[in-house]
């Protein structure tokens, strides 16, 4: 293992030039892209990079939360267990919840879903450059084989669907506008191919909750 040195793209994209910013999208964009074409060895399945369980943050319940869970045959398994951290009796004894929890299903039924290696937690505090290089990503825990939209909506929407929550490098504490880092994304991880899973996941985390 080796120590990487280098400044956090949270840190430096405030005062990045124009031509400087589209270098770092140009080679964030080829990253994501090589760790997409990495072949499944388990085509469609939902499973940590050695096929085991995967891990993360991004699963609200205090059983689920820093645990690990599956493998999942499929994006639809993976989906219907993402369900379960949705407490179905308040829905239904709070009908202004049903059309979203009825929506997301819909969504998340609505097509098979192939399974890409994803970072799964990109944002502004764990991409290190070194002048105008990308040297390293950092923060791999919750790296597995996830639905293909999954790197995009987990980037975007980190555990949060509010925008005022900005994101803030833990190493800095500078503060990464989570507007400007949404736009980003949204440039780097083809992000117009999937709106529709983008309103999948928002309604997820409107449901579920904050995450802490």
């Amino acid at each position: 293992m080796e120590y990487i040195h280098g400044e956090t793209l949270g840190t430096a994209w405030p005062r990045a030039s124009e031509s400087r910013r589209e270098g770092f999208r140009k080679q964030l964009t080829k990253m994501i892209q090589e760790l997409r074409e990495v072949p499944n060895p388990n085509p469609g399945q939902v499973a940590g990079p050695g096929g085991g369980p995967v891990s993360g943050d991004r699963y609200s319940s205090s059983s689920k939360k820093g645990g690990s869970f599956g493998p999942f045959v499929n994006a639809r398994e993976f989906h219907i267990w993402l369900r379960c951290d949705i407490n179905l009796w308040a829905s239904m004894d709070s009908p202004e919840w049903r059309p979203d929890l009825d929506k997301m299903c819909r969504l998340q039924d609505r097509r098979d879903f192939s399974t890409v290696l994803s970072h799964g937690n990109l944002n502004g505090s764990n991409i290190l450059l070194e002048g105008d290089r990308i040297v390293g990503i950092v923060g791999w825990r919750g790296a597995a084989w996830y639905p293909d939209y999954w790197e995009y909506a987990s980037a975007y929407h980190g555990k949060s669907i509010e925008d005022e929550i900005d994101q803030i490098d833990s190493s800095t504490g500078t503060v990464f506008d989570k507007k400007l880092w949404r736009q980003e994304v949204k440039n780097i991880s083809e992000g117009s191919k999937y709106s529709d899973d983008l309103e999948m996941d928002r309604i997820r985390l409107k449901l579920v909750g904050p995450i802490v």
